[in-house]
């Protein structure tokens, strides 16, 4: 004798079992730090080309000091990579 209802039963724990032991924990950003960064898109699209420019500037050095990039002086890089830049 069948029993269908059962059988549809036994499907469906045995379906819901493997989806909810198999969860993968994922680590999103908190909402703060999302809000936060939010603002500074906000800010930083509502800012002059001079702003823009010192920005740049002050970025720039902050590297160059903290050791993360070494600048070339070599005029023929510095003219092919403007080149390829451009």
């Amino acid at each position: 004798m069948k029993r269908p209802f059962l059988n549809i039963i036994i499907s469906i724990t045995v379906a819901l079992t493997i989806i909810f032991n198999n969860v993968q924990v994922s680590y999103a950003l908190p909402w703060v730090e999302l809000f936060l960064r939010g603002m500074q898109v906000i800010q930083i699209s509502n800012i002059s080309d001079q702003q823009e420019v010192e920005y740049g500037q002050q970025m720039r050095q902050q590297l160059i000091r903290g050791g993360r990039i070494k600048v070339y002086e070599n005029k023929n890089v510095n003219n092919y990579v403007n080149e390829i830049g451009q």
